[in-house]
């Protein structure tokens, strides 16, 4: 005789399909239940020994067993096998996952954009401070042209409240006497009489 054997046919979270061969004719039923429970539910009678289990937990393993029918020799289970549903998968881990990756790339891109902008703005400070004006000062006497900081103020003296003196650099004008002595051509009035 051929032995009887089953065969997984489907198997997911909750659902649990199988096939016997090898099982002589009549109709068949199959009992089952979770290994560790004494709950044992039966399905419906069928002539073709395929039977599909639905409304089952997930990850558990189950006692199924097939039973034949007749009405001479009663109720006579067959064979007995064990099977175990799938279980569920758990999202958990990818979600965390995705949230960590989006942070860290938003912490990169913050980190990417302070660093911009602190260049730019040494850059600019560079720029002002290449670009900032010299104080000038034209001495009349000998025609020079000196640069001088003397008259910036500091961030001290500004919260002291004081005010550099700012030189003078310029010289007198000369007088009209003073040109007079050097020009011959320029009479001054102690010799108007002379003239004419």
């Amino acid at each position: 005789t051929v032995p009887i054997q089953s065969q997984q046919v489907n198997v997911t979270t909750n659902s649990i399909t199988l096939q016997w061969s090898g099982v002589p004719d009549g109709q068949y039923m199959v009992r089952f239940n979770v290994i560790g429970s004494s709950d044992v539910q039966a399905s419906s009678l069928k002539r073709d020994p395929v039977f599909t289990l639905d409304g089952l937990q997930a990850g558990r393993v189950y006692n199924i067993c097939l039973v034949a029918i007749s009405p001479d020799r009663g109720n006579n289970a067959l064979q007995c096998t064990t099977v175990s549903t799938a279980k569920e998968s758990s999202n958990t881990g990818v979600i965390i996952g995705a949230v960590l990756g989006l942070l860290i790339a938003l912490l990169l891109l913050v980190c990417i954009l302070v660093f911009c902008c602190c260049i730019r703005r040494k850059k600019q400070q560079a720029n002002g401070s290449a670009n900032s004006e010299v104080p000038v000062h034209f001495s009349a006497a000998n025609g020079e042209i000196k640069h001088d900081g003397a008259n910036r103020v500091t961030k001290d003296d500004k919260k002291k409240g004081r005010s550099r003196q700012v030189p003078n650099h310029y010289t007198a004008e000369p007088s009209y006497t003073d040109m007079a002595d050097d020009n011959p051509l320029i009479g001054n009035g102690k010799d108007d009489s002379k003239l004419g």
